[in-house]
């Protein structure tokens, strides 16, 4: 499913390239699969995206080093693999001075969907982005689930580092769950 369409130029003497692509609806898990096999276990999702893109290099390892390009792209019913963000933030408040021996563990209880796996379900992660020096940055993004969201903007990189800065979002009913719990967070609330 799904369409990728463009057009550009390909030097095949130096495997050079330049393209502007347009990207409806394609099931990034199966792409990655076949196309990114160092992506397969990053993220999974149907995306939209408008990319221009250029570089040179025969090897994956050659190409990222010169891989240049911007764009904005949209990707829905997706999830990251390999990292489940509710789990690493809970576990991290867990660990502050005030906060009640089992905090984290009555949280899960009470919402089992958002901790189950070790990974992190969306409705839609969108961003513009840009491409260079190894790493695709934004100041862009936007992550929506039901239980969060996080928008701010940082770096991923394609040896799989990111460096973020964001803004969490929780859910009205994750909100309160934390304040039954802990009943000094409701001074970190607001609208």
């Amino acid at each position: 499913g799904g369409t990728v369409s463009g057009s550009g130029t390909f030097e095949p003497k130096i495997s050079k390239f330049d393209v502007a692509t347009k990207i409806e609806d394609v099931n990034l898990g199966e792409y990655f699969r076949y196309k990114s096999p160092l992506l397969a276990d990053v993220l999974v999702g149907r995306i939209d995206a408008d990319v221009n893109l250029g570089g040179q290099g025969k090897t994956w390892e050659d190409l990222q080093k010169t891989l240049k390009g911007s764009g904005g792209a949209l990707v829905v019913e997706g999830a990251l693999l390999n990292v489940n963000l509710a789990q690493q933030l809970f576990t991290s408040v867990q660990s502050m001075p005030m906060v009640p021996a089992g905090f984290a563990d009555r949280i899960k209880a009470k919402n089992p969907k958002l901790f189950a796996g070790n990974s992190t379900a969306f409705e839609n992660l969108a961003g513009k982005v840009s491409i260079a020096d190894g790493k695709l940055n934004t100041n862009d993004l936007h992550l929506k689930s039901s239980d969060f969201s996080l928008t701010g903007g940082g770096w991923f990189s394609f040896a799989k580092e990111m460096d973020l800065n964001t803004t969490l979002t929780l859910s009205q009913k994750l909100s309160n769950d934390l304040v039954a719990e802990v009943p000094m967070a409701k001074y970190l609330l607001n609208s």
